[in-house]
């Protein structure tokens, strides 16, 4: 009774196992937005109404999954190369991160 349990149970752990492969597969088009974190109580750079665009250059040219590695202010946004971008009455304060085509950082901005 006990063996056939265990059995069943190595056989189960085995299945979930190979479900697991670690393969992500490829982005489609532009695929899914990208999740920010986003900052729970503003820095004092965010009060001083700073932006980071220069702080963050050396984001440029990475992927954008490291985008990931860090919490931005809540104003932040993300868009598309090649996207339409309203920057009338813009917020001089607020971040922008531009996606190339690649899935890599093009551009950061203020604005």
């Amino acid at each position: 009774m006990y063996i056939a349990r265990f059995n069943c149970f190595i056989l189960v752990c085995y299945f979930l196992v190979a479900c697991n492969t670690g393969y992500q597969g490829e982005y489609t088009g532009y695929g899914a937005p990208v999740q920010l974190k986003v900052e729970v109580e503003p820095s004092k750079s965010t009060e001083k109404g700073e932006c980071l665009a220069d702080t963050l250059s050396f984001l440029v040219g990475q992927p954008e999954t490291a985008l990931a590695a860090m919490e931005y202010p809540a104003s932040t946004r993300v868009f598309s190369e090649g996207q339409e971008v309203n920057l009338e009455n813009g917020d001089p304060s607020r971040l922008n991160l531009v996606i190339g085509a690649e899935r890599k950082i093009v551009n950061i901005f203020c604005g």
